[in-house]
């Protein structure tokens, strides 16, 4: 979290976790980036059998929570949505 504060106003537009990785404790640290970050979305993605988690994830924030195979298939698209308006990017 110490990444937010030294970003001053520049907030991300979206956050992806990967659902299984236990170093980042997921399920602990979206409610916080949650807090924080409101504008910001979150995505989650776990293996497809895993049902009980995709609703703890939904619960604790995530806005949106894919099968890995539809998360990887997506992926561009996703990034293209969340990404920066098209003139603040050819701006750069």
């Amino acid at each position: 979290m110490e990444w937010i504060k030294q970003n001053g106003e520049e907030k991300p537009s979206l956050v992806i976790f990967d659902m299984n990785n236990a170093n980042a404790k997921p399920l602990t640290l979206i409610p916080k980036l949650k807090s924080k970050l409101k504008k910001t979305s979150i995505i989650g993605f776990l293996s497809h059998v895993q049902g009980d988690l995709k609703q703890k994830a939904h619960e604790v924030g995530c806005d949106m929570v894919l099968p890995r195979s539809a998360f990887s298939q997506n992926l561009p698209q996703l990034l293209r949505r969340h990404g920066a308006p098209e003139d603040e990017a050819a701006a750069e």
